[in-house]
């Protein structure tokens, strides 16, 4: 049977860097930025406060969330976990302006 984990960690290797994260953005967006300094690396990595992982996701001018999974199967559930990743990625977005939640200020989130 064949090792999923290593074609997995080959996948997030080669795609999980600042400027192909940036070049895949443009072409799913169809966008020109060129700037990777831009580009934040959010990846969920199962830390002790979480122990959700994702394969990779990232905030482009903390406007934008992008998650990319590698799929070798298919998942009915996916859509699911997709919306813990998203739950927890706002949670650690949000975690300096924990206090804002409460009032009136609306407190901008990234699309994802």
């Amino acid at each position: 049977m064949a090792n999923l984990q290593v074609r997995d960690t080959v996948f997030c290797k080669f795609i999980g860097t600042e400027s192909n994260l940036l070049d895949i953005f443009n072409a799913i967006r169809k966008t020109h930025y060129t700037d990777a300094s831009k580009v934040l690396i959010t990846t969920l990595d199962g830390s002790f406060y979480s122990n959700l992982k994702n394969d990779i996701s990232f905030m482009l001018d903390t406007l934008i969330m992008m998650l990319i999974e590698h799929q070798t199967t298919l998942n009915p559930n996916m859509p699911i976990r997709l919306l813990g990743y998203v739950d927890e990625l706002f949670r650690r977005y949000m975690e300096p302006e924990k206090r804002k939640i409460y009032s009136t200020e609306l407190i901008r989130l990234p699309d994802p």
